[in-house]
């Protein structure tokens, strides 16, 4: 295929003129072999004074040339690493010891609000490097320094580093290199309720009401520090041998097996685990708890589950699924679990939604445990993937860890694309694969347009940005461009170079550009032996191509315009950002290796390869031998790659007749109709693209039956909604939709009907989100029969907390729309509901609809019970709270309200997660879109910098959300609503 470009140079091919001075500082600072030529010394050079970092020595090294082809460096002035690696920063651990193994003894004692700690560390450590110093982690822990001992060295000092959180040994003289030394430290600790750290929780037994308490640590990603002194950092790995001592009553777990307990004095006993294998410190796990357990048989791995004794039965899907998905991924990865046990255990507050400790993996209850008749298709959904990404933890990240958290990604974007495996392994009826990439495209399609976005591998420059990172770019475009990897290596490559990555590197720590040798390799390898090989011949290898995608922000836009005379197009692509007012230089010239697979109604139904056709990394290409006029041209086949795409106006025209009028929506695949409706309004969005012609996309929707479609259209539509729902547009906005969505709603057999034979999931789901739309935009009898469906259960005899009429998938869609519509008595009714329900997943969707009242004080008082430990309410579930009221129809004002006068309150309730104010601070931002209000929130964060230093990258996205908002409806708002009501009496037919 005949290919044109504006740009030759070689560097400008692979990242784009605007992406080649970040680049260079990453080679400089990442890469020490690389700058090992003059040339690409001194254009690292430049790029590092270009933004003001001297990141390189001072002096360039000398060179001599010994051949017309390639300088080399003379012996004595050679660029070593050390020169042109930065300097280790203040925060990280100087790397002269380093830790081997340690036996650490905690004593546990559970006792309500005097619940503490105390134990023992000894670790075996190897000199590095000369020095006198010991450097190692410890906060929040009272430290007896007089028994502190660093083998027979005299200590001469004690020094807490409170900033960095370094506990510093001084003595007097020095540890020799290549030596081994035992450091012993005695530590006592409170067990707080901070949800981080060895930590306390507690649950009310159901049989006789007390309370019972429950230890429990979470370690990820720097708070190992806070349950004992360690090498806190992931690179640190070493063997781990626990022991707990805890009362009798209770029982205790960590990440091995038992080996034996041993009884103590008075009812004490000390629980002496097996050694581990080498891992990091934030894998670390143990319990103390009196919870019952599941046990499964299978032939190798003891696989168990354990949950509060009123909850246990419903950990049986978990126990049931588990030690497939486990045997799954050992078989997929051709890597045995190298562990002879695994636990999952179910907390009742827990801040993540799960953590995959080694051998223990630790979940809150929503995401473990499943009820069958009281948990949804969701629920089960989401347990079912939960468990699937932590155990795929096991190998990516416990087996093989990211040497530091900049490549957070290799964790969590990997275990997301084979939890979605997993899933699909155990419940092929979910659709997962399908699912997953539709969510996730949707929502880094929105996220990653905004200029406060991230690259996937980020230069962390302070241990607070670290828990920032764990956010919808590590997870889900880490996901996003392993997915499209797949496709473009095939599947049988990508599972081997998988494969070939955790073999090289297991038990160790790797850098994402491990991971691009590893498939590079393994494609060469396959293509010798296999010379029948269909994969598109690249010009670049596998590190220059997914460089494009991790080490840059965003993502491109294709712009297609075509010929249709000639049967050809031309293309050109950009970085894609919604601020279309602020599209900078750099955003026009970044570039991409993007892999372009197209097709076209001539052999649609025949040709739906999502190879690539050819790779585009140039600003311009040609495509030729397309069809000639009348006949549509489709991108991006089944959205495999992370692009949008620009048609020219005709091949819009083109697409939207096709859905519209065609059998079948014309061959148009499922992801691509999600594709076309996401980038119509997305593209209008952001200036590129007629708003008509958007809109005009949504007439098609009379005719689709398929979920992800709907669901995609839905998600474009809150963007209206919020947009207008300030305004006196929001009634046109309702009136059009309860036009598109009546015939939709009338066409449904019984649609609050419990179960409809031969339903499947996605159907399920399908009847879900259209009644949920329906009642909240007044469609036809919807509300009445869902308030008639609440007052039947209000005010039957039976017991409400044991017999509940509400059909389950559509509970969340009649507990808000009774607690909207029945005041106080609808909210009381639910809140009893809510404490007295036994399964989390009720709970959850309860806490959600108590958000729904239009009662002020009714939401004032739920957001102040938030804060309150007391009141019910879990800390971990705070964000639930406030993202119901902000969202609802009467809560925006008071939300914000609660946000702005309570921010302190909120700051001291959610430590040490201070990254958490983040949510609080974007759930007000989306629905902000007057200047008066972008003056309102940029003035909370200046008056707050202080609260908000450790939410800075979700501080930042909001307050680029709210002057979003604002430029829209300054320029698209009166288009938009001129529309809705020019077709809100339409008549459509489904």
């Amino acid at each position: 295929m005949p290919l044109s470009s504006s740009c030759t140079n070689r560097v400008c091919k692979a990242v784009g003129r605007g992406h080649v001075k970040r680049v260079l500082i990453w080679k400089l600072r990442f890469e020490p072999a690389w700058v090992q030529s003059p040339l690409r010394y001194y254009l690292a050079k430049m790029a590092s004074f270009a933004i003001g970092i001297e990141s390189v020595s001072p002096t360039a090294p000398s060179f001599t040339t010994t051949s017309a082809s390639e300088p080399e460096l003379t012996t004595a002035n050679s660029l070593s690493a050390s020169t042109t690696a930065l300097p280790t920063p203040s925060y990280r651990l100087p790397g002269d010891l380093h830790p081997e193994h340690y036996t650490l003894e905690i004593k546990t004692f559970l006792d309500g609000e005097n619940s503490r700690f105390e134990g023992r560390v000894l670790i075996r450590v190897k000199c590095e490097k000369d020095t006198s110093r010991v450097v190692l982690h410890s906060t929040d822990l009272i430290l007896n320094t007089d028994q502190v001992r660093v083998g027979d060295q005299e200590i001469t000092d004690h020094e807490f580093d409170t900033k960095n959180e370094f506990y510093i040994i001084k003595l007097k003289e020095a540890l020799k290199s290549g030596s081994k030394y035992l450091i012993e430290i005695p530590f006592e600790g409170n067990l707080t309720t901070s949800l981080k750290g060895y930590y306390r929780t507690s649950y009310e037994d159901k049989a006789t009401g007390g309370k019972k308490w429950v230890a429990i640590t979470q370690f990820e990603a720097i708070h190992a520090r806070r349950a004992f002194p360690c090498f806190d950092e992931p690179a640190m790995k070493a063997v781990f041998q626990v022991n707990m001592i805890r009362r009798k009553g209770f029982t205790s777990i960590s990440n091995m097996p038992l080996a034996k307990s041993v009884q103590l004095e008075d009812d004490w006993f000390r629980d002496e685990y097996v050694e581990s294998v080498r891992m990091s410190t934030y894998l670390v796990a143990f319990v103390v708890s009196d919870f019952a357990h599941l046990q499964s048989s299978p032939d190798n791995t003891t696989f168990r589950v354990w949950a509060r004794q009123d909850a246990i039965e419903q950990a049986r899907y978990s126990l049931e699924i588990g030690p497939k998905v486990l045997d799954f991924f050992e078989e997929y990865f051709n890597v045995p679990y190298p562990l002879p046990k695994m636990d999952m255990i179910a907390v009742p507050d827990f801040s993540s939604g799960a953590m995959e400790n080694w051998g223990l993996v630790t979940c809150r209850e929503t995401a473990m445990l499943n009820e069958e008749g009281v948990s949804d298709t969701n629920a089960k959904e989401w347990v079912t993937s939960v468990v699937a990404h932590e155990l795929a933890h096991q190998w990516f990240g416990n087996l093989v860890t990211m040497k530091w958290w900049d490549d957070l990604w290799l964790n969590e974007g990997f275990a997301t694309y084979v939890e979605g495996l997993g899933t699909d392994h155990v419940q092929p009826s979910i659709d997962y694969p399908d699912s997953k990439a539709v969510r996730s495209l949707l929502n880094i399609f929105s996220k990653d347009s905004l200029k406060s976005s991230h690259p996937v591998s980020n230069n962390i420059q302070h241990p607070s940005e670290i828990l920032q990172l764990f956010d919808d770019i590590s997870y889900s475009k880490g996901y996003l461009v392993l997915r499209m990897l797949n496709y473009v290596l095939g599947e049988e490559t990508f599972r081997q170079g998988v494969s070939r990555y955790l073999k090289t590197h297991q038990y160790g720590n790797a850098v994402e550009n491990d991971l691009w040798a590893s498939f590079e390799e393994q494609s060469r390898d396959d293509s010798a032996r296999d010379s029948s090989r269909t994969e598109t011949p690249r010009e670049a290898t596998v590190k220059e191509i997914m460089d494009s995608w991790t080490l840059q922000t965003g993502y491109p836009v294709i712009h297609v315009k075509r010929n249709y005379g000639e049967g050809s197009a031309e293309l050109c692509q950009n970085r894609f950002v919604t601020d279309s007012l602020g599209r900078s230089s750099e955003d026009r010239e970044s570039l991409w290796w993007v892999p372009i697979s197209y097709t076209d109604p001539s052999n649609a139904l025949l040709d739906m390869s999502t190879k690539p056709r050819f790779w585009m990394n140039t600003s311009t290409a040609t495509l030729t031998g397309l069809p000639k006029k009348d006949q549509w041209l489709l991108l991006n086949v089944n959205a495999t790659a992370l692009y949008r795409i620009n048609y020219d106006s005709e091949n819009w025209d083109l697409l939207s007749t096709a859905l519209r009028t065609e059998k079948n929506h014309g061959g148009i695949p499922t992801l691509n109709r999600v594709q076309i409706i996401d980038d119509a309004f997305n593209l209008a969005k952001a200036g590129l693209l007629e708003y008509n012609l958007a809109l005009n996309l949504l007439r098609y929707l009379r005719h689709e039956r398929e979920y992800l479609p709907w669901q995609t259209a839905f998600s474009n539509l809150v963007f209206f909604s919020r947009m207008t729902n300030r305004g006196g547009g929001y009634g046109q906005f309702r009136k059009f939709v309860r036009a598109l969505l009546t015939p939709v709603y009338n066409a449904l057999d019984e649609p609050f009907k419990l179960s409809v034979a031969g339903e499947t999931i996605p159907q399920i789901k399908h009847r879900a989100q259209v009644l949920d739309w329906s009642c909240s935009m007044g469609v036809s009898d919807c509300e009445e029969k869902a308030v008639a469906l609440f007052k039947t259960w209000q005010q039957q005899t039976e017991d409400p907390d044991v017999v509940n009429p509400i059909p389950v998938e559509l509970r969340s869609v009649v507990y808000c729309k009774a607690v909207e519509s029945g005041g106080e008595p609808a909210w009381d009714f639910l809140w009893k509901r809510f404490l007295g329900s036994n399964v989390a997943a009720e709970k959850s969707k309860l806490l959600s609809a108590l958000g729904c009242a239009r009662e002020m004080w009714l939401l004032h008082r739920y957001l102040d019970m938030s804060l309150n430990e007391t009141s019910g309410i879990r800390k971990q579930d705070i964000a639930i709270v406030f993202n119901s009221v902000v969202s609802s129809s009467s809560g925006f004002y008071i939300a914000r309200e609660f946000l702005f006068s309570r921010i302190k309150d909120i700051h001291s309730y959610v430590s040490p997660d201070f990254f958490k104010i983040g949510f609080f601070v974007k759930g007000v931002s989306h629905l902000m879109s007057t200047k008066n209000d972008f003056e309102q929130i940029k003035q909370f964060v200046e008056l707050n910098s202080e609260y908000l230093k450790d939410a800075k990258y979700a501080v930042k996205e909001a307050l680029e959300t709210v002057e979003l908002n604002v430029q829209w409806h300054s320029r698209y708002y009166s288009t938009v609503v001129e529309w809705l009501s020019s077709h809100a009496n339409e008549e459509f037919s489904a």
